[in-house]
């Protein structure tokens, strides 16, 4: 009986804390309703055994008092391995109901804010204040993007909710890249859909570090789970979604994944969405949106008539005469001269630079920059941080200042003088900073990717990649390089002229002057992605073969009748595609050397050729032809002019 006593007092110890748990989630089916059931019907009849008279219900009457005890120890131990087990079933329904509440009040502290975003990649970012459109630009571009918007698909939809965008920008470390695209936009639709929390949260919780993983990774998780998860009960609604500037995302690849991730939002039975994409009309776009997105439509802006230039005298004209007001002549001859040598050139940069970088390479001073930025400040987005990318924030301002009917007003900028100063500027650049092994590296042959970035940024400052990037080629005599002498004949003047500067690689080509021997003038040269294969074309009509480690001749290609232009290894490295000037490209094994097949039908010069997949290729003509083949079978498949 003791025993008995002891265990049903151990058991009362439940009892408040399964009344509150009731009070607040009562049971409705199954699992702990059945067992507090049970449970009662156990000590209903335990009661009935000891003292049948005793009409209480209420467990908590139970005291240490002396009764009569009616039942064997057999019985009296099995009713103790009862009470024992209820016990154990009502504390773990505790424990279950703690951790359910621990999870909840997690989730309540797991906001959108634990997502690693960029900040200034959307529209109304503050960073962003100054980007807008001039009244009556572009209205035309305007009006078809609206109506494209509102398009019905259905009646129930609600039309032209913005829900996300992300606006690229290259010269800015997060938005130069996709790495955080997904993880912004998720942040943004929470916000536009708050029924995605939940799901996003959850997806935060089972992987704390979401926003660093692989693009797929981030839109399974982050966006097309928690979009699908919705309940689809509610009507149907339309998002846009705007992607700015693709172009300016600096990894191809990356863009490939966008393109082909994006339609797969279309799986959410909820939500549809429309995808607003602005780019430049780049090879890698233009493919992945073929290949990728079936249901789209292009609008090509520079088919789109410009305002008239009369229209832009009244807006811009008031700005730049502002900076004469009261000056005399001479001093009016120093502001334009300064405003043509700093915005003149700003306007005419191939890629947008900080005021640091600006400085350095143009070799001026930065007080007469950060002036003439000030005073533009209504054109110009200009950052706080000297160290980021300052842009034109309309594009018709740089074509208002080239457009040659101004050539008559002082701030007219002539492109063909702008070229010839950063063509100078880029030289002398490159003259001051580059030097052989410029990493401080300890061999010659370390490859790109294991050198650290920061090194990189150190040795290679941005004025001088600049430089190096988009120097104009007509200046290609003034650099010579280490991978042009290593192809020269050892009996050439240009390998004499230049013998001083010779390659410190233990293994180099040893090119005769009969035989083996690469022409004076050799146009190219591509590695194969395993690095066992070095190929070059060249002006003698020839593709080379070359073992890069020991500089053995491996394969000499001939069948081009013109200069080989361009030069490409499959994906496994396994064929290898040339193209050239006699309007051919073909294609060969890369291991044998022999010839698989010629692909031809073009009309002009072929100016290059790369591999897309293992066996599909694409080609670029003098014509602006795009084609992709299929390597193995010589078919067209699509064709782009």
């Amino acid at each position: 009986m003791t025993g008995l006593q002891y265990e049903i007092s151990a058991f009362s110890q439940t009892l408040e804390p399964l009344q509150r748990l009731l009070h607040n989630q009562p049971p409705t089916q199954g699992g702990l309703l059945d067992d507090i059931t049970k449970c009662s019907a156990t000590f209903s009849r335990l009661r009935d055994k000891i003292d049948p008279k005793t009409s209480q219900t209420l467990l908590s009457k139970w005291e240490f008092q002396r009764w009569t005890w009616p039942m064997t120890g057999k019985e009296g131990t099995n009713v103790i391995r009862e009470i024992e087990r209820y016990k154990s079933l009502f504390w773990l329904a505790l424990m279950l109901s703690q951790t359910q509440s621990l999870n909840l009040l997690m989730y309540e502290k797991i906001d959108l804010s634990w997502l690693h975003i960029v900040k200034g990649a959307a529209f109304n970012d503050h960073e962003n204040r100054q980007i807008e459109c001039l009244p009556g630009a572009q209205m035309e571009v305007l009006r078809e993007i609206n109506t494209w918007i509102k398009s019905p698909d259905g009646n129930s939809k609600r039309q032209g909710i913005l829900g996300a965008s992300f606006f690229f920008k290259r010269g800015e470390p997060d938005r130069e890249n996709a790495k955080l695209h997904f993880s912004t936009l998720a942040k943004q639709l929470g916000d536009t859909i708050p029924q995605l929390i939940p799901s996003i949260q959850h997806a935060i919780l089972d992987d704390p570090d979401i926003s660093g993983r692989g693009l797929e990774d981030q839109f399974e998780e982050l966006i097309l789970q928690p979009l699908i998860a919705l309940n689809p009960g509610h009507p149907t609604s339309t998002m846009l979604i705007v992607i700015d500037a693709l172009d300016e995302c600096d990894q191809d690849g990356d863009v490939r994944d966008i393109l082909e991730l994006l339609p797969r939002v279309q799986e959410s039975q909820s939500v549809q969405f429309r995808f607003l994409l602005t780019s430049r009309p780049d090879l890698p776009i233009k493919l992945g949106l073929q290949q990728a997105i079936n249901n789209h439509q292009h609008l090509i802006i520079h088919d789109i008539p410009n305002p008239d230039t009369k229209k832009m005298d009244s807006i811009y004209m008031p700005i730049l005469n502002r900076l004469l007001t009261n000056e005399n002549e001479e001093e009016s001859r120093q502001l334009v001269h300064e405003f043509k040598n700093i915005i003149g050139i700003l306007i005419l940069l191939a890629t947008p630079l900080s005021v640091d970088c600006f400085v350095k390479l143009l070799q001026i001073e930065i007080d007469k920059v950060q002036k003439q930025c000030k005073l533009f400040h209504s054109v110009l987005d200009v950052p706080v941080r000297s160290d980021e990318p300052v842009r034109i924030s309309h594009g018709s301002f740089r074509g208002f200042l080239l457009d040659n009917e101004q050539k008559e007003y002082p701030f007219w900028v002539d492109k063909g003088l702008v070229h010839k100063r950063l063509t100078v500027q880029c030289l002398k650049v490159m003259q001051q900073g580059l030097r052989k092994n410029i990493c401080n590296l300890q061999s010659d042959t370390t490859p790109r990717n294991d050198i650290d970035k920061d090194t990189l940024r150190h040795c290679l400052p941005s004025e001088l990649q600049y430089a190096c990037r988009y120097w104009e080629s007509s200046a290609v005599e003034v650099f010579l390089y280490s991978i042009g002498l290593m192809f020269t004949e050892e009996d050439s003047e240009i390998k004499k002229a230049f013998n001083h500067e010779s390659s410190t690689w233990s293994l180099v080509p040893k090119v005769k002057g009969t035989g083996t021997e690469l022409s004076r003038w050799f146009r190219l040269v591509a590695f194969s992605r395993d690095g066992q294969l070095l190929a070059s074309g060249a002006n003698d009509h020839t593709v080379k073969i070359w073992d890069p480690r020991t500089g053995e001749l491996r394969q000499t290609l001939k069948g081009h009748s013109a200069w080989v232009s361009s030069v490409s290894f499959s994906l496994d490295s396994e064929l290898l595609a040339s193209a050239s000037f006699d309007q051919t490209v073909k294609v060969w094994d890369a291991r044998t050397g022999e010839l698989c097949r010629t692909l031809g039908g073009y009309l002009d010069e072929i100016h290059s050729v790369t591999f897309l997949s293992d066996y599909q290729e694409t080609s670029f003509s003098g014509n602006n032809t795009v084609k992709i083949w299929d390597a193995l079978t010589g078919e067209l498949r699509e064709r782009y002019d």
